[in-house]
Formats: C-alpha cells, structure tokens, sequence
C-alpha cells in the first residue's frame, strides 16, 4: 500500500450550502466541498454582505449531503440567479428540516481561509518530503512499501 502519510487528508475541506439573501429575498444557493470563502469571493458580483445583502451558510459532515440540501433548497425556494442548477422532479423528493444557518462575518471567513491554506501548505510540505525520502529508497524496498510484500 502506498504511504499513508503520502496521501492528503480530508480535514482541511469545508463542506455546506450557503445562499445569498438581498432585501429578505433569497436570490442564490450554492454548495462548497473546499472552502466558502473561496466561493464567497467566486460570487463577487452578487454583492458584498452590507444592509441589502446577507450571507448565511450550513457546515455539512460532507459533500453528499451538501449535494443533496442544495438540490433540495433550489427546488424548494427557486432562487432567481440559479438558472443552470434547476434539478426537475427532484422537490418532494425529500424534506429538509430546518439548518442551522449562519450569518457571514467575511473577515473571519478569510482568517478562516488564511489559517486553513497556512495548515494545507505544511501538509504539502511535509508529504513532499515523505514522497522524496520514499522516492530515495533503492526500487525493491519501494515496492515492498507500496504492495506490502516483496516483488523480487
């Protein structure tokens, strides 16, 4: 098997849905399966979060269920900037009950992002330096590593 240490983990990803709401009206959903503020910026031109326009989002465990609340919050609400991710026949499907949503401070979500890419930048390191201590390692020792039995 290859070297557990070599393969990136899970735990710097963020996963949820968040929606834009302006003057109490939701206007978009979306997901994020890495990092919401890295959406939040993406959607720039919906408007930065003041008086007319919120950001609230839901930490969900993963991306299936994040995928799933998504289709599921467009269907029911129809938010006017989702045009592309219209799921038909998908609403009453399913019942959702009611997130935990969160009001957007975009300060603490860029620390958030800031510390998130800071603790994702040491992993890289460090599993570059566990892939080229592997990769030192004469052939056969290697190949003992990574099918965990000897190939000669």
């Amino acid at each position: 098997m290859f070297p557990k240490q070599l393969i990136p983990s899970d735990e710097l990803r963020e996963h949820g849905v968040y929606k834009y709401v302006y003057k109490g009206v939701i206007i978009y959903i979306g997901k994020t399966d890495y990092s919401f503020y890295e959406r939040f910026c993406a959607h720039h031109y919906f408007g930065y979060p003041g008086e007319d326009v919120k950001i609230y989002k839901c930490i969900l465990p993963n991306h299936v269920e994040s995928y799933i609340i998504e289709m599921a919050l467009i269907n029911q609400y129809k938010p006017v900037l989702n045009t592309e991710d219209n799921f038909p026949g998908f609403s009453g499907f399913i019942t959702i009950k009611e997130l935990d949503w969160v009001l957007v401070d975009m300060e603490e979500e860029r620390q958030n992002w800031l510390a998130m890419r800071r603790a994702r930048d040491r992993e890289r390191l460090e599993r570059q330096k566990e892939m080229d201590k592997w990769l030192s390692l004469p052939i056969d020792e290697r190949c003992e590593l990574f099918f965990d039995e000897p190939m000669f």
